[in-house]
């Protein structure tokens, strides 16, 4: 198996998903995910692509919806176009979390309304991660 250890707050939700898709749609290989310090926001996207997903005691994950930074002005129907697109990224982030951890996306979209952060036993009860790295009797 690949090995993909994250330790990052996130970023682009374009970027992520294409690296997501890539993952569960074209590797051959198992890929095993782990977090190291931190995986937020789109890391822990990339880190549900794992097969197994690995976090370390003392590490956190963190999910939230995804959101849109613009310094321009603009105008009402742009504004609901963006408001469009930004809903349906949530939907498909939504669905992914959703999927792996075997959850209802009603209740994803719930817990992804804020920033919800999980501790390594938070992680591993809730889906996200597992198997916990550096815990005894683990």
């Amino acid at each position: 198996p690949i090995e993909l250890y994250i330790n990052s707050p996130g970023g682009d939700v374009h970027s992520g998903l294409g690296v997501y898709r890539y993952i569960t749609e074209q590797m051959r290989s198992p890929l095993h995910t782990y977090c190291i310090g931190s995986c937020a926001s789109m890391a822990v996207i990339i880190y549900l692509a794992g097969d197994e997903r690995y976090i370390y005691d003392g590490t956190e994950l963190m999910i939230h919806d995804p959101a849109s930074i613009s310094g321009t002005f603009e105008k009402p129907d742009a504004l609901r176009e963006r408001l469009g697109m930004l809903e349906n990224v949530k939907d498909t982030i939504c669905r992914i979390i959703a999927d792996r951890t075997d959850h209802d996306i009603e209740e994803i979209a719930e817990v992804t309304k804020k920033d919800t952060y999980f501790g390594a036993d938070k992680a591993l009860e809730f889906g996200l991660s597992t198997q916990i790295i550096g815990k005894e009797n683990m």
